[in-house]
């Protein structure tokens, strides 16, 4: 299991604001958020296979999250946990991921990339 360390307050501080504006719910959201830091790391540059999303932006990361649950890319596995998501949720997520990467995770270095 991924180390929540000191991403996961300031984490929960941004999806609070950023939940409270979309009408997103909190805790659903914070949970999404460690979700994808366990696969993609917490920098959002992943180890292995799994694909590096610390690069994309809000709008590229929602394209892709709409093209999972709907069906459009195939996937192994994010297809079945992007149909768990509402339009609120895919806006919130990726706007709260991808500016706030270093934030939320460090600089990315070859430390946080391991994890």
């Amino acid at each position: 299991m991924p180390k929540t360390g000191n991403w996961l307050a300031p984490l929960l501080v941004s999806v609070a604001v950023s939940t409270e504006a979309a009408g997103a719910d909190e805790s659903w959201t914070g949970l999404l958020a460690e979700m994808c830091a366990a696969c993609h790391g917490q920098t959002g540059k992943s180890p292995g296979s799994v694909p590096d999303i610390s690069e994309l932006d809000a709008e590229s990361m929602q394209a892709f999250l709409i093209g999972f649950r709907d069906g459009d890319i195939e996937a192994t596995v994010m297809d079945r946990i992007a149909r768990a998501l509402s339009e609120s949720d895919i806006e919130v997520l990726s706007r709260v991921l991808t500016e706030n990467w270093q934030l939320l995770h460090g600089a990315p270095d070859e430390e946080n990339d391991n994890q």
